[in-house]
Order: C-alpha cells, then structure tokens, then sequence
C-alpha cells in the first residue's frame, strides 16, 4: 500500500519545484490541496526564505 504525501512532504515538494523555475508546479499544489483536506486543515504556512534559489 502507497501511503499519500503529507503535508509537510507536499510543502517540500513546491519548495523544490520552486528552486526548480517552477517545474511541475502546477502538480505539487494539487497534491498539497489534497493532503490539506486529508488533514482537514485550511492552508499551508511557507517560509518565504525556503522558497529562494540558491
């Protein structure tokens, strides 16, 4: 059995789609959409200074 990214691994994923000029971002928010309502919870906290490229 394939367990489902939580929201912690979907936050990780756009971080690196970010660092990525945005590859397949489209793909890791569905999937961070998804694991929020799995975990019945509203939005997503991100930290600005994770996002940049380095």
């Amino acid at each position: 059995m394939v367990s489902e990214p939580t929201v912690a691994d979907a936050t990780n994923r756009i971080y690196e789609s970010l660092q990525a000029d945005n590859a397949d971002i489209d793909v890791h928010i569905a999937t961070l959409k998804a694991a929020l309502t799995r975990a019945r919870l509203k939005e997503a906290v991100f930290d600005p200074g994770q996002a940049r490229a380095e």
